[in-house]
């Protein structure tokens, strides 16, 4: 992709006067929640293998389609797959279907931050199917959802967890709170339960996708990051028993179809 292209991706984003600086040792910020609404949309995040994660639907959602998280298993620059694809599982059928792409954009236009695209492509009818998404502070993935501009922030409260707010609010429209094993999770386990809040669109299925997709790209950035994040000891009873029955489910899920 050209450098042209990039910077017509990435306009309207706000440039900086100057890089930012990243302190190693950054503590958590901590948001209120605000008008928090009913949860509309609940998974699991469960780690099968090293290149593979299975998004298991639960609560308000629990008849709904499971998803895949898919890692590229071949160096970027032999492969022209996407660094991650997420592939939806129909919940009747077992068929599956790719519902979008996810890059990392190491190339971008100057000043250099993190940055990410998400492109839909199970809705051909939409134009608009390129998300850019970038960390203008090198911690808050921002991205824009029906014209309305969402940041990606961590939180400690009440637990550790990847919180979407709108811009100039301290509303959250979405939480990925981690497990107790975080990102550390080996096969089997769950890395964390992700929640879509009552709102204008919160239950859409492109909408969704693109919430998950967007988060995928902070969970994965953090990590990258060396920061395995996890809440040792800090959720309750009910949220560790309902982690464990997801679990058994993705792992059923993945004996009936195969990977």
């Amino acid at each position: 992709m050209s450098t042209r292209s990039l910077d017509a991706m990435f306009h309207g984003y706000e440039e900086d006067e100057e890089l930012p600086a990243y302190d190693e040792d950054l503590e958590i910020p901590t948001y209120v929640d605000r008008h928090l609404l009913p949860p509309m949309v609940a998974y699991h995040l469960v780690h099968v293998e090293k290149k593979l994660q299975v998004l298991v639907p639960w609560g308000p959602s629990s008849d709904g389609p499971a998803y895949k998280i898919v890692h590229r298993n071949t160096p970027k620059a032999f492969s022209s797959k996407p660094d991650m694809t997420l592939r939806c599982v129909d919940p009747d059928t077992g068929a599956e279907s790719s519902v979008a792409s996810i890059n990392a954009i190491n190339n971008g236009p100057l000043p250099w931050r993190p940055r990410a695209v998400v492109h839909a492509t199970s809705y051909e009818d939409i134009k608009d199917v390129t998300h850019p998404m970038e960390a203008r502070n090198f911690a808050d993935w921002s991205v824009y959802i029906h014209g309305m501009r969402y940041f990606w922030t961590m939180s400690d409260s009440p637990h550790v967890s990847l919180t979407l707010v709108e811009a100039d609010s301290a509303s959250i429209c979405a939480r990925f709170t981690y497990s107790e094993v975080g990102t550390q999770a080996t096969k089997g386990n769950g890395v964390g339960t992700f929640v879509i809040y009552g709102g204008h669109y919160s239950t859409e299925k492109a909408t969704v996708e693109l919430v998950i997709a967007s988060c995928v790209i902070a969970i994965s950035h953090w990590k990258d990051m060396g920061r395995n994040y996890k809440n040792t000891g800090g959720l309750d009873g009910e949220s560790l028993r309902t982690m464990s029955v997801t679990s058994e489910r993705a792992m059923t899920l993945l004996r009936r179809n195969s990977v």
